[in-house]
């Protein structure tokens, strides 16, 4: 079975909930999700209530995604 979205890339710039959920999507319909945060994380992370480090909004909105952190200052 294909999925709809396989060949795709996608740059996830967001934070919070709305552009992480769209995000999420995307990615459970095959898209290849790249989240891209500024050095201190998404502000989400620090959300209650926490699972470990991250906050358990955050896990459910960020699943099936790379996540890399990027000095928006620098580039």
């Amino acid at each position: 079975m294909t999925v709809a979205l396989h060949d795709i890339t996608v740059l996830d710039f967001s934070q919070g909930l709305s552009g992480p959920f769209c995000s999420l999507l995307l990615g459970d319909l095959g898209a290849h999700v790249l989240k891209v945060e500024p050095l201190e994380g998404d502000w989400a992370r620090q959300l209650e209530p926490r699972q470990g480090n991250h906050s358990a909004v955050f896990l459910a909105l960020n699943r099936n995604k790379t996540s890399i952190a990027l000095d928006y200052q620098s580039v």
